[in-house]
């Protein structure tokens, strides 16, 4: 890893924290567009989605009730 690369444990933890914070919400508000909270969320972090796949699962996720748990596998 050199010296421009992130962590990749501050990279899970951004993108954790990103995660709960929609998930928290999503709680509270009956969020309608989880997916562009999550990416906003992600940006506030520095993250940048590259993967829709991933974006799209946990979006689902989040609406159906189910915990996200991001690690660094």
């Amino acid at each position: 890893m050199g010296d421009d690369d992130p962590d990749p444990h501050d990279l899970t933890v951004a993108v954790q924290g990103a995660v709960d914070a929609v998930t928290r919400l999503h709680h509270e508000r009956e969020i309608t567009d989880l997916a562009a909270l999550l990416r906003q969320e992600l940006s506030r972090r520095g993250v940048d989605v590259d993967d829709e796949a991933w974006l799209a699962e946990a979006v689902g996720h989040i609406r159906d009730g189910h915990p996200v748990v991001v690690d660094e596998g």
